[in-house]
């Protein structure tokens, strides 16, 4: 973060956003609803911040809310704030819709962090996590490890189809907004992602018959 105070947080969060979008970039902010006031690290870990929600509202939030109509993009955290919700805020639908897309009036893409951290696994497989994120609100899942990503790619077509119906329409037209194509409709993103899927296969098994092979 850029600092412990809410007001250089979006003093500076502000300036630095401003030179990204000069130079065509799109800006991430992150970790929401706040993860500065625990110690504990998210990837090896469970978090737990026990603050009130006044709390948080009165630090962590505030350059949240203030700069939510300029953010193109936000990253949840995966950490639990029992006096909110018991789940991780990546889960919950009481910090993506009724606080973040409902209190801030925040409109720009929702992206889970990492669902491969150790303090998101403890709502079941990653196909459940992945379901639990599109229900509380998120747009997209962050899958950053390439045995995570083989697992989801090899689910089944139902469970796909499943994890579809969780965003209908929402999500295409928020990650539409972020690629500055307002036109783009679901169809065309289900499209452009089976045919990043299907590159992926090509390339993998690329390596697997590199890996047969034997070299002299």
């Amino acid at each position: 973060a850029f600092s412990d105070r809410p007001d250089v947080v979006e003093e500076l969060g502000r300036a630095y956003m401003g030179g990204m979008h000069d130079a065509g970039m799109r800006t991430t902010g992150k970790h929401f609803p706040g993860h500065g006031s625990v110690a504990a690290d998210s990837h090896v870990d469970d978090v737990i911040d026990g603050r009130s929600l006044e709390q948080i509202e009165h630090s962590d939030l505030l350059p949240f809310r203030r700069l939510a109509r300029e953010l193109d993009a936000l990253m949840i955290a995966h950490v639990v704030y029992p006096a909110v919700d018991a789940l991780p805020a990546g889960y919950s639908a009481i910090w993506v819709r009724e606080i973040l897309r409902g209190a801030l009036e925040y409109r720009g893409v929702v992206f889970s962090d990492d669902l491969g951290m150790h303090a998101a696994r403890g709502v079941g497989d990653l196909p459940a996590r992945t379901r639990l994120c599109l229900d509380a609100g998120c747009d997209l899942v962050l899958v950053c490890q390439p045995e995570d990503a083989e697992q989801l790619l090899g689910c089944s077509t139902a469970e796909a189809e499943d994890w579809q119906t969780a965003q209908p329409g929402g999500a295409a037209h928020s990650v539409a907004r972020l690629y500055g194509r307002p036109t783009l409709d679901a169809g065309e993103l289900d499209r452009a992602a089976q045919a990043g899927v299907r590159e992926w296969q090509h390339w993998q098994r690329s390596l697997e018959e590199l890996g047969e092979q034997t070299w002299v």
